[in-house]
């Protein structure tokens, strides 16, 4: 059973690796304890492993447009704007998961901070 943690953001807060790293920034990894300890004591049968910590920024954003852009293509650029910030199990089958649409080196995820290699 995996778990992944999303946090939600109005202000300017957004994912930083080093100040992970150095314990400065631990909100999402104590988030991420507490629910792995609340699902294996939900369901003790299972292993529990994490899937990911994330930041959502709610945020309106701003996107250049022009009359020749696409209905499609504006959608798209929305949600890469409004991508989560964070990190996630290397695990193939829960990347898979965590974004349907995504997969292969030419489509990465439009929603979470994932993307193929041909590896």
């Amino acid at each position: 059973m995996y778990v992944k943690v999303t946090d939600y953001k109005t202000g300017m807060k957004s994912f930083d690796i080093t100040a992970l790293y150095h314990g400065l920034q631990m909100q999402l990894p104590v988030y991420l304890n507490a629910a792995m300890e609340i699902t294996q004591q939900q369901y003790p049968e299972k292993m529990v492993r994490p899937a990911g910590i994330f930041y959502y920024r709610i945020q309106d954003p701003l996107l250049l447009s022009g009359w020749d852009r696409r209905e499609e293509n504006v959608k798209k650029d929305m949600l890469r704007e409004l991508r989560m910030k964070g990190l996630s199990s290397e695990n193939p089958g829960i990347l898979a998961r965590m974004d349907h649409n995504a997969g292969g080196v030419k489509n990465p995820s439009i929603v979470f901070p994932l993307s193929y290699n041909k590896d």
